[in-house]
């Protein structure tokens, strides 16, 4: 479905609560999807890697830095 281009409004709305249910890992509620409209999905990623998650914000830090380099999106230079 998420290939397709015309959709219905049934089919918008099956594959955004497929999208959040992935993105959350729970159950999608009409509170949630409120909230991730109203942007709070990267203040949550941000809590998490700066609470519980901070074990894992190095290695998030060291792919996204290699990724920029690797893409060349101006963000980082390798010097040599």
């Amino acid at each position: 479905m998420q290939d397709k281009r015309a959709k219905t409004k049934t089919e918008r709305h099956q594959q955004r609560k497929a999208e959040l249910s992935r993105r959350y890992e729970i159950g999608v509620t009409p509170d949630l999807v409120e909230k991730d409209d109203d942007g709070w999905y990267p203040q949550l990623r941000t809590h998490y890697y700066l609470t519980v998650g901070r074990e894992f914000l190095t290695n998030r830090d060291a792919k996204r830095a290699a990724s920029s380099a690797v893409r060349g999106w101006g963000e980082f230079y390798l010097e040599t």
